[in-house]
């Protein structure tokens, strides 16, 4: 199922390198949940920062310029493209996703499509849609971001309270952490866990 979490909660990439239906709901132990880069630091949100906060044309923000020089090259470009067409194109599809987050706000898949993950799943249709922002879930319950880094960082400049996400892998121990609370209540956890989005299914 997904979870409601606030933006700002998901402040890390991990270096787990899972795919986010091959290892769908899987429960991993190691040190894979290890932060590796922070979400703000990547390319795509100071690219987007750029555009949106600093008010910068498109040719002017990180992520033109360097898909740029990589078409120079021959190198495909920024998420695919070969052209500098298809490198204006998507960047007007990136304006068209501020643009409608900014006055629809964030809307979860299963309100896109009308159907859960596990029924687009069960239906064969997930190559078809886009998913839910993706995260692992690390031992201590914070969020490790996957996929869906435009949505997230639109999300995190507009300062929204809440996004849906879609938990991928969760570590052993959080997964132990889960069931402790299952079986003998939330009070076996710190008070700052009480509103895990990741805990209230099982305090019910």
């Amino acid at each position: 199922q997904t979870l409601e979490v606030d933006p700002a909660a998901i402040e890390w990439l991990s270096t787990g390198r899972f795919d986010k239906w091959g290892n769908l709901g899987e429960v991993r132990d190691g040190r894979w949940d290890e932060p590796l880069l922070r979400f703000d630091a990547t390319p795509t949100f100071r690219t987007l920062h750029q555009r949106y906060v600093e008010g910068k044309d498109w040719e002017e923000t990180e992520r033109y310029r360097n898909g740029l020089v990589r078409l120079w090259r021959g190198k495909r470009g920024w998420h695919g493209s070969w052209t500098e067409a298809e490198l204006k194109q998507r960047c007007k599809s990136v304006d068209d996703l501020y643009e409608r987050l900014s006055s629809e706000g964030y809307r979860s898949q299963a309100e896109l499509t009308g159907k859960s993950t596990a029924e687009r799943l069960r239906d064969g249709e997930f190559k078809r849609y886009e998913s839910d922002i993706s995260v692992h879930i690390a031992r201590d319950g914070a969020f490790r971001f996957l996929d869906g880094r435009h949505r997230l960082a639109v999300a995190k400049l507009l300062d929204f309270d809440t996004v849906t996400v879609q938990p991928v892998v969760r570590h052993q121990q959080w997964q132990q952490t889960r069931r402790r609370v299952a079986e003998d209540g939330v009070d076996v956890v710190s008070t700052e866990l009480h509103q895990h989005p990741d805990l209230l299914d099982v305090q019910e």
